[in-house]
């Protein structure tokens, strides 16, 4: 295993670890940080794109140009709204009250862009991470991660 394949399975773990905790936090109506943790998630995620593509972080921008332009697409479109998102959750802005500022929905959508990712990268960069992502799904009150195998 060389320096890089360590560094993209440390990062996908720690994102896989990370994605086992947002049920704790949507059981306890937290949806400010299920939608914070989502993005920390991406952005792990996003690293281990970076590390697998032999690409200095963070150049996430390169990193995209080796995917597909669909999931260009939705990876871009989630970093976004999940950047944006986890701004409001964790900044002082105005008097906006998290807590009441983010429902259920925007933590389960959260949850759901999560799903995405970890179900685009895993498989292909981790794939022994799949068994701690389908635990997880199984308990868990997120939908649509549906791991295929490459």
């Amino acid at each position: 295993m060389t320096a890089n394949d360590s560094l993209v399975a440390d990062y996908l773990h720690r994102a896989v670890l990370r994605h086992r905790t947002l049920p704790y936090y949507f059981e306890q109506k937290s949806w400010p940080d299920v939608v914070r943790d989502s993005r920390t998630i991406v952005d792990l995620a996003m690293i281990a794109v970076m590390f697998n593509s032999n690409i200095a972080v963070p150049s996430d921008a390169i990193a995209l140009e080796r995917l597909s332009p669909e999931n260009v697409q939705n990876i871009e479109g989630i970093s976004k709204l999940l950047e944006k998102e986890r701004q409001l959750s964790t900044s002082a802005i105005g008097s906006i009250v998290p807590s009441r500022y983010f429902t259920e929905d925007d933590a389960r959508h959260a949850m759901d862009m999560t799903n995405r990712v970890l179900n685009l990268f895993v498989p292909q960069m981790a794939p022994s991470l799949i068994p701690l992502l389908q635990v997880h799904h199984q308990s868990g009150p997120a939908r649509g991660l549906s791991l295929a195998r490459h």
